[in-house]
């Protein structure tokens, strides 16, 4: 990051903004070696893995596996940008080496100032996304070691776990969703909670959902049984 403050002395800020600036920059300079991007591990497991989206082993594992591939494939892309940063980079450095206009001269200097700071940006993003990609297998791990009967890592639908996930989400969604939401909405959850209950029933594991929820009566009743 930019910690010469000579850089940011354009004339923008006044010399009391500047001084100021400087007492701050060795905190920014420590919040920027030590500030999370993207989320942190407890983040993960309980902001995104949470109990009423993803109520399983199964879907924690499988919403596991998109999130790292999200992360995955975003880092490809970094590399890319980054080499084409780096090249980009380097034709301004060899037109800062020909020009002869002293106006032009000091645009191409911004120019690779200003790369050199999304340069060093990227660098910044793809050491997250590194620690994303590590974060959530090391959440996988956990869950496979815990719960190896439950998770079948090469299908999705493989087993009841998929369609059990999901009846589960929707009945919680349900029975959690209160008086005061629109009633769009509402029809929305209910028609999916009853929808995966008739299905589960098909597939003959709606007693497993209701067993494993410890369904009272009364939630039996507000799902038609």
């Amino acid at each position: 990051m930019i910690t010469d403050i000579k850089k940011l002395d354009t004339g923008l800020l006044n010399q009391t903004a500047l001084d100021e600036l400087k007492a701050l920059l060795p905190s920014i300079r420590h919040d920027w070696d030590v500030k999370p991007i993207f989320r942190t591990e407890t983040e993960a497991r309980v902001s995104v893995l949470n109990e009423i989206h993803f109520p399983t082993p199964h879907a924690k594992y499988w919403q596991s596996v998109r999130e790292q591939q999200v992360h995955f494939n975003e880092l490809v892309y970094l590399v890319f940008d980054y080499k084409r940063k780096g090249v980009e980079l380097r034709k301004l450095e060899r037109q800062l080496g020909i020009e002869k206009d002293d106006l032009e001269l000091e645009l191409l200097t911004i120019d690779i100032e200003q790369k050199q700071y999304e340069i060093e940006m990227l660098d910044k993003v793809a050491q997250e996304r590194m620690r994303e990609l590590k974060q959530w297998d090391t959440i996988k791990k956990e869950l496979l070691e815990a719960h190896p009967n439950q998770i079948d890592i090469d299908n999705i639908e493989g087993g009841d776990e998929h369609l059990k996930s999901h009846t589960k989400r929707f009945v919680m969604e349900m029975m959690n969703s209160g008086n005061n939401i629109a009633a769009s909405d509402a029809q929305n959850i209910i028609g999916k909670a009853l929808t995966a209950k008739d299905r589960c029933k098909v597939v003959g594991v709606w007693g497993e959902v209701v067993k494993e929820l410890g369904l009272t009566q009364v939630h039996l009743k507000a799902l038609g049984e």
